[in-house]
This record gives structure tokens, sequence and C-alpha cells, in this order.
């Protein structure tokens, strides 16, 4: 997936989508578009190298996902965990 390695220097595989969201900022009429994706990162021995559009990054355990935004916690809590990790 090109943004991927563009934005963290990683080479994915991409599995499948999970879910989307979106949010309009009423005050500003923007609207902001996210795609949770599943992937396989193809190399384990790739260090990461962020852009610099970033500020750092964060490792996290698949059932720890929801501690990221509680923006998407509620979301997430319907995802079939069990399967993910498969």
């Amino acid at each position: 997936m090109r943004e991927a390695l563009e934005e963290t220097g990683l080479d994915v595989e991409l599995v499948r989508a999970l879910d989307t969201w979106s949010y309009v900022y009423p005050s500003n009429d923007r609207q902001f578009i996210g795609i949770f994706y599943l992937c396989h990162l193809k190399n384990a021995q790739t260090e990461v190298a962020i852009s610099d559009e970033r500020d750092y990054f964060e490792w996290k355990a698949l059932g720890g996902l929801s501690e990221l935004l509680s923006t998407f916690e509620d979301r997430m809590r319907h995802w079939k965990w069990e399967k993910l990790s498969r």
C-alpha cells in the first residue's frame, strides 16, 4: 500500500478493509473520512521511518487498538477481534 510506504517506510500487504468513518466539522464545513485496514508487514526487519508529516508513531497490540483514539473506540468494539488475529 503506497500510503503506508510513504508515511512509515513499511511495505505492507493489504488483507482487507475493516471499517470506515466520517466526521463533518460544523464550524467550518470540512469533512474527514478514514478507512481502517488490516495489513501484513512484508518484511518484519524493516524499521519505521516516519515522514515529516508525523511527530511520532506507536506500536499497538491487535487487541489494544481501541486505546488509540477514544473517537474510534465505539466502532472498534464491534469488530470481530478473534477473526482479525488469524
